[in-house]
């Protein structure tokens, strides 16, 4: 049985903008996180582009952009937002 089973990882990835924004490091991540959790991977990972939005009086919490990605596993995922 996994160590992980049953467990809610969560960890900060800390570095340099444009790398933690490079939608390529993202996907190298979610794999190594896949490969060194030992977990089956069933679909992905899948990386999205988030666009910036802007900030308003009205939407102070907007969207600062970057790179959001998933790996789904069999019994459970990983996901990353920078």
């Amino acid at each position: 049985m996994n160590p992980l089973t049953g467990k809610l990882v969560i960890g900060t990835l800390q570095g340099d903008r444009d790398l933690l924004n490079s939608e390529k490091h993202v996907e190298r991540a979610l794999t190594e996180i896949t490969e060194r959790t030992k977990m089956k991977l069933i679909n992905g990972p899948h990386l999205i582009r988030v666009v910036a939005d802007t900030k308003t009086p009205a939407d102070p919490e907007a969207d600062s952009g970057g790179v959001t990605g998933t790996a789904v596993w069999s019994t459970s995922g990983a996901m990353i937002h920078t």
